[in-house]
């Protein structure tokens, strides 16, 4: 309790240390894919070992039970989605614990190593729930509109601890040409990836309800909003307008990975195809292709074939140019010394690529003369930043955010309006409750 601080573990993050004080469990995080996953080792970091590999970029946060024996974690089944397992730290075979496929946050234990606390959006608001560690059904021990999170028990089992925090999450808009920013819409539960109509007079996006995630229409003065999806327990995200305005394409998670259309007359959807909602299916502007990224490679398919081309680079959350000629997305590098993240261009037609410049989350403008993208600057913020794709010369717009990382998108309007969600931070309060 004082004295200079010691290294345990060079790479790491999300430690959690057994009420015993013997065993450290936390998350690699080597640049190679050996070095990932779920860590364990002595307190003192001494006799590292890999209990579980982690193939995904989503935090596993995990927890290791009192006797050290077991660990708690969080899966994604795509972006903060996902559910809560166990692993034993001598057999790698993890077991399910919960079935909700909620945003989760990071559990612990209680002392006696019954039961596993965590917060989770699996009845609405982030609260806090207590689950058994052998598996049951979970029960509420708070209640409201959250956010509850980062829960400690008590060494009598008896109280948690935790932290609340009312965020904020606004859609706003920042117009290129004069500087002048506004906001759209502004609710407590998630507001993510807005997307302007062709004619540029209204904006798309998903929300999160009591009832599901739901893809909404609003007007950009504000007025006008519109739900378009609205069947109970669907997770529908990524909303993409049709070049004609009249309907709209998305993504659905639940109730089964698909790529579906909506009017915006609130005709009941359609599924168009089947893909993984998480391989970001972007459909070009002349509706007869999609790109798309499968594994680690990008894929270009023509619908009337069915004919597929794979892109010459990897590249992230793809967006076609408006004469469907040319994809722009982030590629990103490991390099011997530093990871390269840069904006890329590829020809739709002959999958060849080049570089544009160092950034990522591209945009290209309606008209096609100019490309949109941002660049990381402090933490949660974006620089925004506007480049033509041919001749360069880049220009520097301002500052755009603050976002939450699944959230890192903008659109771009015929009028050079930028869009994004932006989530706001509250002040945190510390808790404390009695657990009954």
């Amino acid at each position: 309790m004082g004295g200079a601080p010691r290294r345990v573990v060079a790479r790491g993050k999300n430690a959690s240390l057994s009420l015993n004080g013997a065993v450290l469990v936390y998350e690699g995080l080597g640049t190679g894919d050996g070095d990932r996953g779920i860590w364990l080792a002595t307190a003192d970091g001494a006799n590292p070992r890999r209990v579980l590999s982690r193939p995904y970029d989503i935090a596993a946060m995990p927890a290791v039970s009192p006797d050290g024996r077991s660990i708690v974690f969080f899966r994604s089944s795509g972006g903060p989605l996902g559910d809560l397992w166990l692993v034993s730290t001598e057999k790698a075979t993890p077991r399910r614990l919960t079935f909700d496929d909620a945003e989760l946050g990071s559990p612990t234990w209680t002392p006696d190593g019954r039961f596993i606390v965590f917060p989770s959006k699996r009845a609405g608001s982030r609260t806090l729930w207590r689950i058994p560690a052998a598996g049951g059904e979970g029960e509420p021990i708070t209640t409201g509109s959250g956010e509850d999170i980062d829960p400690q028990v008590s060494i009598d089992g008896h109280r948690v601890i935790y932290t609340n925090v009312r965020n904020t999450f606004r859609l706003e808009v920042l117009d290129a040409a004069t500087g002048r920013r506004s906001v759209v819409a502004e609710r407590r539960t998630l507001i993510s990836a807005p997307r302007f109509s062709p004619e540029g007079n209204q904006i798309a996006f998903f929300q999160e309800t009591d009832a599901g995630i739901h893809v909404f229409t609003i007007g950009v003065d504000g007025r006008e909003i519109k739900q378009l999806t609205k069947t109970e327990g669907e997770r529908n995200l990524l909303p993409r307008w049709s070049a004609t305005g009249d309907a709209l394409f998305f993504s659905q998670v639940l109730p089964k990975p698909s790529f579906h259309r909506v009017g915006t007359d609130g005709e009941s959807s359609t599924e168009v195809g089947q893909w993984p909602w998480d391989a970001w299916v972007e459909l070009n502007p002349q509706e007869r292709a999609i790109v798309y990224q499968k594994s680690n490679a990008t894929f270009v398919r023509w619908l009337g074939s069915g004919q597929e081309r794979q892109l010459a680079r990897t590249i992230g959350r793809p967006r076609w140019s408006s004469d469907g000629q040319a994809i722009f997305g982030t590629e990103v590098v490991q390099l011997s010394d530093r990871i390269a993240v840069n904006v890329v261009e590829c020809q739709s037609e002959s999958g060849t690529c080049r570089i544009v410049t160092s950034g990522h989350a591209p945009v290209p403008s309606p008209d096609g003369r100019t490309l949109y993208f941002m660049r990381n600057a402090k933490p949660g913020v974006q620089d925004l930043w506007v480049i033509d794709p041919q001749r360069g010369n880049e220009r520097y717009l301002g500052e755009v955010g603050p976002f939450r990382l699944p959230d890192l998108f903008i659109d771009v309007s015929p009028r050079h309006l930028v869009a994004w969600a932006a989530f706001h931070q509250g002040k945190p309060e510390t808790w404390i409750a009695d657990i009954r």
